[in-house]
């Protein structure tokens, strides 16, 4: 008997195998590429934040989870010919299966981009990507390696239940019910009452100014977070050349005006002349934004590079993607931009490989390879160990020295007594004095200003 039963098994396993294989293994790779696609789906429109449509992914990843697995896989073979819907059991498999595991598998993808720092994004925008070249060349492919171990074991877990659902479930299941199914009868009660139970306008142009020497001309900036007005009504001149030191106590909204000036936030009030054409701060469309950034360049503090790019494709990201540019003529621009910070020794390292002030200058040559009109510093020394500070503000003096048009918010006095041409005093989110930067430091008008320049002094001391 017992060597009867060793005969059957022996004869009967590899067909059995076979037949595991066949099914198991399709099933797994088509149910676990539909689940990928919905995960990336419904964790972008969860990030994106658009309300709506989030509620409504909120929901399905709610039901999903809610719901076995067993009665997702009965209720669409046997509620769906009931409304005239009829699935081959593999399809029907497939479906089930895909959108039972993208509902976890977003969720591990919407963690997998919000770990993803949002000033990777701001830095997308300031070289001219749009949302949609942001997340194909830098957002997603730094959540993929984020979330490459987590989904891994979602391909395992799905590897187990598509076997069970091909050797049990699926297969017999469908066989079984195929008389019910061709009857077309109605879902059982039962399984009604399991499933219940369970479960944002462009401004025209306007007027064109014809006074080449102004630059940038900004008038009643405003803003606001939720009670705090960030900004009371700020007005700045920019002339072409001029390097215009914004000053300030921490708090007085230094960044949020320069962030503001590159639509990196939006004003609630305020226009700008920027190159001859007038723009609404608040209202100006996206279109508007490409074209003023085209213009541009953002040196943020924290360097925001691409981690996932090398020295020079974060260079050229932006002349590539957004500017179309052929990669033969954006890697020699950014050679040359390179060459100009002194970093051209480190095309193929990675921002992780680099000091704080290498990744500032690489930032800085970033901005320079897409031959901005101005460019606006946020604070770019603040994050650096004090023997690197010096050899970012090299690079800035050597900027200013060659012409170039600049923002930048800053501490560093000796920069600001030396290098600026202008200072831009802030206090409390209102301006409260403007001027050239000698008169500033050696004859303040203000008492506020007098009190900020004495206390640096009694600082250094």
């Amino acid at each position: 008997m017992s060597e009867r039963l060793w005969n059957i098994l022996a004869d009967s396993f590899p067909k059995l195998l076979r037949y595991g294989i066949e099914v198991t293994i399709p099933l797994t790779v088509l149910s676990f590429s539909l689940a990928l696609v919905i995960a990336v789906i419904v964790a972008l429109i969860q990030y994106a934040n658009v309300k709506v449509l989030r509620q409504i992914c909120r929901f399905y990843i709610w039901i999903i989870r809610g719901t076995p697995l067993l009665v997702q896989l009965y209720l669409v073979f046997y509620g769906l010919p009931s409304v005239g819907i009829v699935i081959d059991a593999f399809p029907a498999a497939v479906l089930v299966l895909g959108f039972n595991e993208g509902a976890y598998m977003a969720e591990t993808m919407r963690g997998a981009l919000e770990s993803v720092s949002r000033g990777q994004m701001e830095a997308g925008y300031c070289v001219g990507m749009n949302y949609v070249q942001i997340m194909a060349h830098v957002v997603l492919p730094q959540a993929f390696r984020t979330a490459f171990p987590a989904l891994g074991n979602s391909m395992i877990a799905m590897l187990k239940e598509t076997s069970m659902a091909a050797t049990i479930t699926v297969m017999e299941m469908f066989r079984q019910a195929g008389p019910v199914r061709r009857s077309g009868a109605d879902l059982p009660a039962v399984l009604h009452r399991t499933v219940l139970g369970s479960a944002a306008g462009r401004k025209a142009p306007g007027d064109v100014w014809r006074e080449q020497a102004m630059m940038l001309d900004i008038k009643h900036v405003h803003k606001r977070f939720d009670k705090l007005e960030v900004l009371k009504g700020i007005d700045l001149t920019v002339n072409k050349g001029d390097v215009v030191a914004i000053l300030g106590p921490s708090g007085s909204g230094k960044t949020t005006f320069l962030r503001c000036l590159n639509f990196l936030e939006r004003a609630d009030q305020g226009e700008m002349v920027f190159d001859g054409e007038r723009f609404d701060l608040h209202a100006a469309s996206h279109a508007d934004i490409a074209r003023i950034r085209k213009k541009t360049a953002f040196v943020f503090q924290n360097y925001n590079l691409f981690l996932n790019k090398t020295v020079l494709q974060n260079v050229t990201l932006g002349l590539t993607v957004a500017g179309k540019m052929k990669k033969d003529q954006a890697n020699e621009i950014a050679l040359a931009a390179l060459k100009r910070v002194g970093m051209a020794d480190k095309l193929s390292s990675y921002p992780s490989q680099l000091s704080g002030g290498q990744q500032q200058r690489v930032a800085i040559a970033r901005g320079l390879a897409s031959n901005p009109e101005i460019i606006y510093f946020d604070e770019p020394t603040s994050a650096l160990d004090p023997e690197l500070i010096g050899e970012v503000l090299a690079v800035m003096r050597q900027l200013a020295e060659e012409g170039m048009t600049m923002l930048v918010v800053t501490h560093e006095m000796d920069f600001a007594r030396h290098v600026s041409s202008k200072v831009l005093f802030m206090a409390d989110g209102s301006v409260v004095e403007s001027g050239p930067s000698r008169e500033f430091f050696e004859h303040p008008r203000q008492e506020r200003s007098r009190e900020f320049i004495k206390s640096i002094l009694e600082a250094r001391k």
